[in-house]
């Protein structure tokens, strides 16, 4: 699986924490039922999924509202609103971004994580196969967890992302690389070194998956 670490986002929300108060407000938007990040035990957190069974089982969520990131409607604004790896199965991103970034308190963390498209894994999932999707994860990565059908519009990818948010501050940026089971891992970095090679560095095929947070301007 990709390696992005969570330290620095860690402390970005601790600090806005403690500049917020207790009671200061997260929104996981594709939650799921897994916790993304370590928010400070005085956080709210709320979860919005388009699955009822994924809301059924998370268990730390505090209020949770069963609904489409793309369509959802709220005029409700959070503190800090994470999206973790939902982008790339969405028919409209875009629309979905313009929504986060709206539940987003001025001042507030948008917290986005996707797969790069960009990079020989983005690129490789963008078109192939749903069934090829699931025969790698479970003999490359050896994963049990379910995996979901992925569209990978081009919007998505770092560069892309970055313009949408033109007038907003960018706080943090990081790409993630892969780190499969064995062999092929080894197999994995010798090809994407040779294709960075070739391409005399102007590509990073390595850069599998990419973070970024956003202050919403005030």
């Amino acid at each position: 699986m990709s390696v992005i670490t969570t330290q620095a986002v860690d402390a970005l929300i601790a600090d806005l924490e403690r500049d917020r108060g207790p009671g200061a407000s997260v929104l996981e938007a594709g939650c799921g039922r897994f916790k993304h990040f370590a928010y400070p035990d005085t956080m709210r957190i709320a979860g919005l999924d388009i699955s009822s069974d994924q809301l059924k089982r998370n268990t730390y969520a505090h209020e949770k509202f069963l609904g489409d990131v793309q369509t959802y409607e709220s005029v409700r604004q959070f503190d800090v609103v994470v999206s973790i790896f939902v982008l790339e199965h969405l028919n409209d991103p875009q629309a979905a971004l313009a929504n986060m970034l709206a539940w987003t308190k001025p001042g507030g963390l948008l917290i986005l994580a996707v797969p790069n498209v960009l990079s020989v894994k983005g690129l490789v999932t963008k078109f192939t196969p749903f069934w090829f999707h699931h025969l790698a994860y479970k003999i490359i990565y050896r994963s049990e967890y379910s995996i979901f059908p992925t569209t990978m519009k081009f919007c998505i990818a770092p560069k892309a992302l970055k313009r949408f948010f033109a007038g907003h501050e960018i706080v943090h940026q990081e790409y993630g690389e892969e780190n499969l089971a064995r062999p092929f891992n080894y197999l994995y970095r010798g090809l994407m070194g040779a294709m960075q090679v070739l391409s005399l560095g102007f590509w990073h095929p390595e850069r599998s998956n990419y973070q970024l947070v956003i202050r919403k301007s005030d």
